[in-house]
This record gives C-alpha cells, structure tokens and sequence, in this order.
C-alpha cells in the first residue's frame, strides 16, 4: 500500500518555500479514492486559501542529519550523548 505524506507550503522571509506535513494520505480500502488522516491544522494562505500537497514519503535522512552523528563543540570535545531515550 503506498502512503503519501500531506504538506501545506508557505513562502519564508527569502522567498523559498518551506513544507510543513500536516497529515498522512492511504489509497481507500473500500476500492476508489483515498482516506486522509490530518495531524495539523493547515494554515490559509494571505488570500485564505488552504492547499495541501501529496508527496512521496522522502526517507527521514534525507532531509535531517543522522542523530548517531557525532557533535564537536569548538573546543574539540564529543557533545554526543547517545543512547537517547527516543
């Protein structure tokens, strides 16, 4: 079953488009169409209008750095508290 991730763009401060999910699209088991599952409240646009995009879900390290990554503070240390409960 192929999932899509739900998002709403908005225009940040440079001009560049910012996407934030705001729910989950499944293809519908009762045959045609989709169920939607919303997360967030999507938030109108300057002329009040809401437009949700469907994506292909992108995997999580493609748009966030891996959490095992070790972090260097500027005095050479390892600032990596791993195991995280979470």
């Amino acid at each position: 079953m192929t999932r899509y991730d739900l998002c709403t763009g908005r225009k940040d401060k440079d001009g560049k488009t910012r996407w934030q999910k705001v729910g989950v699209m499944f293809p519908s088991q009762q045959g045609d169409g989709f169920s939607i599952k919303l997360e967030a409240y999507p938030l109108p646009n300057e002329k009040g209008d809401v437009w949700i995009s469907a994506f292909v879900p992108k995997e999580r390290e493609a748009f966030a750095p891996s959490r095992r990554e070790p972090k260097i503070d500027h005095f050479g240390g390892d600032l990596n508290d791993d195991p995280t409960p979470f």
